[in-house]
């Protein structure tokens, strides 16, 4: 990479530009950075750590497979890093206006390029001819404060419970969970149940909403966290996203759980919720049957990610 920054001297002020093209070198020099290689249609991403699911992993730099040429019309294609250490491509549909492709959700997505019919080579910006170039820099500046995929489910076929992730680093402190589920036929009790503690230790406050109705509880000393008012799913679909944080031992975890139900009634429900546990760390995040025969329908599916704490970078 050039260096862009130069010696700040004598009274001289530190001016924007400075602080810019440091930030800029800062994220070259630390960073997966992608630069269009010369006279070819490839690109070359250089030397960087990544993280997986918890797990480092050192990627030694290098180029990518050559890019086809798009036929017709021009194509935006997503280049990203998979958990085994290697570059690979989503191609997007050629189209005029072309919009990017739906990368894997346990990518480290690094640029996205847009590739013209005919092209020669991938320059490093848009030079106004008749190659392609890196249209967006997509890598994230900070990989400790962002969301990090740990777990993930999706039911091939009918099942008593949807997800049961164990031995969750200590690093993680914060964590969201994003799911849509529905029960098979008839209908069943599922929850969110935290180091498999079913403990009277579970405590939330709810709000709903359903068309011009709005209603609220409390809940107290519950032995799991509910994810519907009821506590029951039938075969209407229900989103929901969780999303909480233990920051240390000694700490009760809380967090915001908001659910939406798709049946006669559409509902949405919101609740603020307090794991009284103080005794540990998250290892162990469960959503599963806790009342009820029948299983969950084919297809749910959830993700599980974690951030990692201050303490950890």
């Amino acid at each position: 990479m050039t260096r862009i920054t130069a010696d700040v001297v004598g009274s001289q002020k530190i001016r924007i530009e400075h602080y810019n093209n440091l930030r800029r070198e800062a994220e070259g020099a630390s960073f997966l950075m992608a630069f269009g290689d010369t006279n070819t249609a490839k690109i070359f991403v250089s030397p960087g750590i990544a993280h997986f699911g918890g797990n480092e992993v050192v990627f030694a730099g290098g180029s990518s497979a050559l890019i086809s040429d798009p036929t017709t019309s021009d194509r935006l294609d997503i280049h990203y890093l998979d958990s085994d250490n290697a570059l690979q491509v989503v191609v997007g549909t050629e189209d005029d206006s072309p919009s990017a492709p739906t990368a894997p959700i346990d990518a480290i997505i690094i640029a996205q390029v847009y590739n013209r019919t005919g092209q020669e080579k991938i320059d490093d910006s848009d030079q106004g001819g008749g190659d392609g170039y890196i249209s967006r820099d997509s890598r994230p500046f900070l990989r400790n404060h962002q969301w990090e995929l740990i777990g993930k489910a999706h039911l091939s076929a009918a099942a008593q419970d949807l997800i049961d992730l164990q031995s969750i680093p200590a690093k993680y402190s914060h964590f969201r969970i994003r799911a849509h589920i529905k029960a098979a036929s008839g209908s069943a009790a599922w929850a969110l149940r935290l180091n498999n503690d079913s403990g009277a230790n579970y405590n939330s406050q709810r709000i709903t909403a359903a068309t011009t109705t709005l209603t609220g509880e409390r809940l107290v000393n519950q032995t799991s966290q509910v994810l519907v008012p009821s506590g029951t799913i039938d075969t209407n679909e229900v989103l929901v996203e969780i999303t909480f944080s233990k920051v240390a031992s000694g700490f009760r975890a809380n967090g915001i759980l908001v659910s939406n139900t798709n049946g006669v009634t559409p509902e949405s429900h919101r609740y603020t919720f307090v794991w009284d546990n103080t005794a540990n760390l998250i290892s162990r995040i469960s959503i599963i049957r806790i009342s009820g025969s029948v299983n969950l329908a084919q297809d749910s599916e959830c993700i599980i990610e974690g951030m990692r704490g201050a303490d950890d970078l």
